[in-house]
């Protein structure tokens, strides 16, 4: 007699997919007004989907988003100070477009989702500012795989500028969509294949044995920026995804983190507050087994 497997289910369930889909055009929240004053000032996530577990569609747009320091409490000081701050503009977005969206699969077709954000006209207390963050990911997964497929569609930063600088962002898309999982993706970057730019493969923190370091959910964190040219090479740091602005603060661009069952990108995030732009994910696992 065969033995049962200690850690299947007791009892038996129905099989089912569990969809992971989710975008936002922008969010997180200030924590200081140039270089010296502190706040304490939430962004309203502009334009936030979600996908169903068991799939479906969620949509949303707006058109113009506006955020200064009217409403932001401030510590004592003097009232012509004050009265400057409180016209401050801290945040603009021309417009923010996203979706998530499942694709209803016949019995023995592959389970498949999309996300999609468009983020336009972005400028941020201090000088960053960016015309276009534009992000697509698509998760694919055959009902004969244990992993999802989980590759980039068009995806972008143009226009992006830090004061009078032009800042040129190069993505390397195809390294992703060549190793769609987590599993063949960290054995490209382990043996440093020749179709991975070096900038990727640095950008993934490592494991004393050379693989890829996980937290404790099992994630790790890189970014698909190839290259990023415009500003000094000394501002950016050894990541090779984060620009040190001395003028204003850190910027990380092109984050992904990477699961064996989910991609999770954020296209620009502002470090010297917690301010996301263009951020999504993508993928998905059946349940229970």
């Amino acid at each position: 007699m065969k033995a049962k497997d200690p850690s299947a289910p007791a009892r038996a369930t129905a099989r089912r997919y569990i969809h992971i889909g989710g975008a936002f055009g922008a969010g997180g929240f200030f924590n200081r007004v140039g270089k010296d004053v502190s706040i304490d000032a939430p962004v309203p996530t502009v334009a936030s989907v979600e996908l169903p577990m068991g799939g479906g569609v969620s949509t949303a747009v707006q058109k113009k988003f506006l955020l200064d320091c009217s409403k932001v409490k401030f510590g004592p000081m003097a009232k012509e100070a004050l009265a400057k701050l409180r016209q401050t503009q801290l945040l603009a977005v021309d417009s923010a477009t996203t979706s998530c969206r499942s694709i209803r699969a016949a019995k023995d077709e592959p389970h498949r989702s999309a996300t999609s954000v468009d983020v336009k006209g972005v400028k941020v207390d201090g000088g960053l500012s960016f015309k276009r963050a534009l992000l697509n990911l698509q998760s694919e997964h055959p009902r004969d795989e244990k992993y999802p497929r989980i590759t980039f569609g068009p995806t972008e930063i143009t226009g992006l500028k830090l004061g009078k600088l032009n800042v040129t962002v190069e993505l390397d898309l195809e390294t992703f969509n060549r190793y769609p999982t987590l599993e063949v993706l960290e054995a490209a970057l382990v043996q440093r294949k020749k179709n991975v730019s070096a900038q990727v493969a640095n950008s993934f923190l490592r494991r004393a044995d050379g693989g890829l370091y996980r937290n404790a959910s099992g994630y790790t964190v890189g970014s698909i920026v190839k290259s990023i040219t415009g500003v000094p090479k000394e501002w950016i740091e050894e990541d090779g995804y984060t620009i040190n602005w001395p003028d204003f603060g850190k910027i990380v661009l092109g984050e992904i983190i990477v699961g064996a069952y989910l991609r999770r990108v954020t296209l620009v995030r502002v470090r010297h507050s917690c301010l996301e732009f263009s951020g999504g994910c993508d993928g998905g696992s059946t349940w229970p087994a």
